[in-house]
């Protein structure tokens, strides 16, 4: 059985029992195609829209304002010293909306392009693919707008935005690497597309993209006493206007001065006296009963056992890297963390293919 390959001139000769390296040289071999169907795609997508490629710039954009006003009003979730909230959460959005762009297409890519499956021969991992360059396209648009924001808010972005392009790499196969799963059992089971709408939603509250990750963590409460001097602490409270006393709502002891939210008082704390009164860095600061008094845990010496759980989910990992590339030095990177995302992402994308591959044989029939 012969078919015309995709590329110019090629003759495809189809047998049984061919080897596994023969199927990879002829994903090379279609690489044409990939281009020519995310070329499709966007110039479908876009087709008789008022508005056109704005779409792309219009959802994050809008979900940036939401959970800003959600997250960092409301909430009152800090950001980095100097750190606009908008710039925090339009940099969580960013990496979100493309790792959810490229599962949502990656995981349906097989059921809406059975016409092409069941009629012609070629490696079927094309497909998944596509949607990776597609969401590209889009997340160019809404990463030149990031441009505009900053220059509005009037903050510069760290020289380390150089190195975003590896974690923008690092979302695109996290996408991938599930999205095949679902790929696959998409074809034989169609209630997985009700599965990922469900993931995408959830995903977008359980990954850090309005908040930063360190505001999950191990946290326990810690007696007054506890605070010894030496011991550096982030103060949230406010100053007295009549006896010009720091007074304290909340402490955090933390291993070295923290970004900080605007009103906060950071520093070392100079001596203690028994009325509940701390001396930092030759400021006063009233403590109450009522004054919430917290430390790291993983900071004080144990296992961060919530932050570690916490970093199963590789978008963690991700949306961090993307912040510390773009922020800077005021972004901390979760060393266990960035372990623990990369294992499961090879894992997963190993796994993934090798299901995909196994499974390809039988889309034609059932699909």
């Amino acid at each position: 059985m012969a078919t015309e390959g995709f590329a110019a001139n090629h003759r495809q000769v189809i047998e049984a029992g061919l080897s596994t390296g023969q199927y990879w040289r002829d994903l090379w071999r279609y690489r044409e195609l990939v281009l020519f169907m995310v070329w499709r795609d966007v110039s479908v997508r876009y087709r008789q829209t008022m508005i056109g490629v704005a779409w792309a710039i219009i959802q994050p954009l809008t979900s940036m304002i939401i959970l800003t006003v959600i997250f960092g009003k409301l909430a009152g979730m800090r950001a980095p010293e100097g750190v606009p909230h908008a710039v925090l959460t339009y940099t969580g959005t960013l990496p979100w909306f493309y790792f959810s762009s490229i599962l949502s297409g990656t995981s349906g890519s097989m059921v809406s392009n059975k016409n092409m499956i069941t009629k012609v021969y070629f490696p079927r991992l094309i497909l998944p693919l596509t949607p990776m360059g597609v969401t590209t396209v889009d997340f160019l648009i809404s990463f030149s707008v990031f441009g505009i924001l900053c220059g509005l808010l009037g903050f510069v972005p760290s020289w380390k935005i150089v190195f975003f392009p590896f974690f923008l790499l690092c979302a695109a196969l996290t996408a991938y690497s599930i999205g095949l799963w679902i790929a696959a059992l998409n074809v034989r089971y169609r209630d997985f597309r009700f599965l990922v709408p469900f993931m995408i939603q959830f995903g977008l509250y359980a990954s850090p993209v309005a908040y930063m990750s360190d505001e999950v963590g191990g946290t326990r409460d810690i007696a007054f006493n506890e605070i010894s001097t030496g011991s550096v602490v982030v103060v949230e409270g406010e100053k007295s206007e009549e006896t010009g006393e720091f007074l304290a709502s909340s402490i955090k002891v933390v291993e070295h001065e923290p970004a900080k939210r605007r009103g906060d008082l950071v520093g070392t704390v100079d001596s203690l006296e028994p009325n509940r009164v701390l001396n930092i860095d030759s400021t006063l600061v009233k403590v109450t009963d009522e004054t919430e008094l917290t430390a790291r845990i993983d900071v004080a010496g144990g296992f961060d056992k919530a932050r570690f759980l916490y970093s199963l989910n590789p978008m963690v990992t991700v949306i961090d890297g993307f912040r510390w590339s773009i922020i800077g030095n005021d972004i901390n990177l979760y060393p266990p963390g960035v372990l623990l995302a990369a294992c499961l992402v090879a894992l997963m994308l190993t796994g993934g293919i090798w299901f995909f591959r196994r499974t390809e044989r039988q889309f034609a029939d059932i699909i």
